[in-house]
């Protein structure tokens, strides 16, 4: 069915019960499924799908020539640890009510 909004193909789903899904769109044809390639390739494919390992697949990466960065907010002039403080707002607000209502029984 094409859907009128959006004048594209929709599939209308429902549940065991029939209550209605949400509907799926076709927004290519033919459909593109990503990925199209194996996501962790392995070097050679045995009949089990498992890889030998080998001696150097255990061991783990050397990363002494990459550069540790610093935090990203380091120039920043005023830095908040505990942005939001409930106990504060909580009686903030407590104050803020009974400003108003006693602002609203004097008038």
């Amino acid at each position: 069915m094409t859907d009128p909004f959006h004048n594209i193909m929709r599939l209308n789903l429902y549940g065991f019960d029939g209550t209605p899904m949400h509907p799926m769109f076709l927004s290519n044809k033919p459909p593109q499924m990503l990925p199209t390639q194996t996501l962790n390739p392995t070097p050679t494919a045995t009949a089990t799908g498992g890889a030998k390992a080998t001696g150097n697949s255990r061991i783990k990466r050397d990363v002494t020539g990459q550069q540790i960065m610093g935090p990203l907010n380091k120039n920043v002039k005023f830095y908040n640890n505990d942005p939001i403080d409930a106990d504060k707002w909580w009686w903030i607000g407590l104050g803020m009510t009974a400003i108003g209502g006693v602002a609203y029984l004097h008038s």
